[in-house]
């Protein structure tokens, strides 16, 4: 996420010079429903798997059933013709085995000097695509021929594997040097609309400009549908301190990983956890100062949203300086000759 990040913001930044920069976001519609089954064995063996091992798994898959209920009642069993399960442990796996070859054919491209990628400074590593199950995003220098060649690969692709992209909830977002002109006659290629919000990717907010407060609305929105559910006044203040020490401090520390939350959210988050522990219009007895601090100091071990946010980024410093084969970190270091 990181990576994306820094990416977009390069994106959005980039307002001279001649080359502009393109990012798709591909939707693909019911994408385990529709895996080729026919296509799924081929890449098992493509990749190495032997047959006995592919033979095997091709009859975990296809020995499955379906049945619909009409009106209350059960309709017969009837045998599908493609598609993973939903919930099977091994569907996963399988299908980033086909999304793989997504990878490899976008790969191939760039191999061959077909397919432009992004760089994000003149010594930077290109950037071609991120893929992650079937959330995909695409790189690529904002030409038509460039444009016509993103749709060939993904049209090549949902052929031989059966998918299909979602027309509706695909997007692309250009960078801001790209002149409308180019925009419009790339939605003609491609057949959907661009877009300056390019809304999640893989939950976090794919924050495009200036961050804004409302950017992590979703944040708050998130904790207080879980406090709706439960019943405050119903709680002793042992069950409130043990539910905002597991739980609502919980909540939030998938976002903070990679992103540096504004102030207000913390507070706000913060807020919260008091309000609950003490009761909205209950008097608090005791300081926020000391809820926080540890049992052993007289507190209740309740982390502040901003320690907690720093202590989930301080995990990058540590890559910076330990890992610098990490994509990310080489990008940050093109950017940053100071970083080491």
């Amino acid at each position: 996420m990181l990576l994306l990040h820094k990416r977009l913001c390069i994106i959005c930044i980039r307002k001279k010079g001649k080359k502009g920069c393109l990012l798709f976001k591909i939707d693909f519609e019911k994408a385990y429903d529709r895996v080729d089954w026919q296509f799924l064995k081929l890449t098992l063996e493509e990749f190495g798997f032997p047959v006995i091992i592919s033979n095997l798994i091709m009859c975990c898959i296809t020995s499955s059933s379906l049945a619909l209920k009409w009106n209350g009642e059960k309709l017969d069993n009837f045998a599908p013709k493609r598609g993973l399960r939903q919930g099977d442990p091994l569907s996963p796996y399988l299908f980033i085995l086909c999304m793989e070859k997504l990878s490899l054919l976008i790969q191939d491209k760039v191999d061959t000097r077909q397919w432009f990628p992004v760089k994000i400074s003149r010594n930077g590593p290109p950037f071609s695509h991120l893929l992650f199950a079937d959330d995909c995003l695409l790189f690529t220098e904002a030409k038509a021929s460039q444009v016509r060649l993103v749709q060939n690969v993904i049209n090549n692709f949902c052929r031989a594997s059966g998918l299909k992209v979602n027309i509706q909830k695909s997007r692309f977002f250009p960078s801001h040097n790209v002149p409308r002109s180019k925009v419009i006659k790339f939605e003609s290629i491609v057949e959907f609309h661009h877009t300056n919000n390019l809304g999640k990717y893989l939950g976090f907010p794919m924050l495009t400009g200036r961050v804004r407060i409302s950017d992590f609305n979703y944040i708050l929105d998130k904790i207080n549908g879980r406090l709706a559910g439960w019943k405050s006044n119903l709680l002793s203040r042992a069950g409130c301190v043990t539910l905002a020490r597991s739980v609502i401090t919980a909540m939030p520390i998938y976002s903070m990983q990679n992103l540096w939350l504004p102030s207000s959210v913390c507070n706000n988050v913060d807020s919260i956890i008091r309000n609950f522990v003490w009761g909205r219009n209950s008097c608090h007895w005791v300081g926020w100062s000391t809820l926080i601090k540890p049992r052993l100091k007289g507190g209740l071990g309740i982390r502040t949203t901003r320690k907690a946010n720093t202590a989930m980024l301080g995990k990058h410093v540590w890559d910076i300086l330990n890992s610098p084969q990490k994509l990310w970190v080489q990008m940050c270091k093109t950017l940053n000759s100071t970083v080491r």
